[in-house]
């Protein structure tokens, strides 16, 4: 099966990240996994170095030109499925002429956590959490997954917790301290740890400030958070 995962963004945020993510956890389990993407974007250097093969859509905005060129890849990498990251791919995998010109390709738009009136034409949507597919549903797709984001954990070392531990167990949390990332849930989860006496710290990788601060400071676990603010390397965090 051949999967092309399409991000049409001009920055190197959570949607591009994800998009990378899926490729490469397709790869690892055997898919032809394929990119299509703008070109010269801050992360093709990346991609290049993955081994991923890439097609790059041409021109700007949502046009004949660069529909026709949108078609013309899609007809001769001949893929099963495309993953339609955010709502510039999604328009271009929804529109009339690209559905009419490659019927028999499944456009799957993918929900990193906005949901507008352009993914009511979809026929597939997932969501990268529950409530996103829920969501999905509740405006009229039929067709709707859900797939949590990947993360790479070959060769990482996975301690046995089931054990008595008496050092401090350390859990990292990077994105957006926000609603639309369930940040309270971790905020909670380390609650609960404290209160059965586990020595625990959780170190939170992105804005400096969170939304938060008060649930921090009710929960009394001011000493178990460390903000270090934004990063640039993921993998070296």
């Amino acid at each position: 099966m051949k999967i092309i995962n399409c991000f049409l963004g001009k920055s190197r945020g959570g949607i591009e990240v994800v998009a990378l993510d899926y490729a490469d956890a397709l790869a690892e389990c055997g898919y032809e996994s394929e990119i299509l993407t703008l070109k010269k974007r801050n992360y093709t250097d990346y991609l290049i170095k993955g081994g991923h093969k890439m097609h790059y859509l041409i021109g700007r905005g949502l046009n004949p030109i660069t529909i026709l060129h949108f078609i013309k890849i899609i007809k001769s990498t001949k893929p099963d499925i495309v993953f339609l990251h955010g709502t510039k791919a999604i328009e271009f995998g929804t529109n009339r002429f690209v559905q009419m010109c490659c019927s028999n390709v499944k456009f799957i738009g993918v929900s990193h956590g906005v949901i507008n009136k352009k993914y009511k034409k979809l026929k597939y949507a997932l969501g990268i959490a529950n409530f996103l597919k829920q969501e999905l549903k509740n405006i009229g797709i039929q067709n709707t997954y859900s797939c949590q984001n990947t993360t790479k954990i070959t060769n990482i070392p996975i301690p046995d917790y089931r054990t008595q531990r008496n050092d401090t167990i350390v859990i990292g949390s990077m994105g957006r301290a926000s609603n639309a990332k369930g940040f309270d849930v971790i905020l909670h989860a380390i609650s609960l740890l404290k209160k059965q006496g586990i020595s625990i710290k959780c170190k939170i990788a992105g804005p400096e400030k969170t939304d938060y601060e008060e649930l921090i400071t009710e929960l009394s676990i001011q000493d178990e958070i460390e903000c270090l603010g934004w990063i640039t390397d993921k993998y070296a965090f």
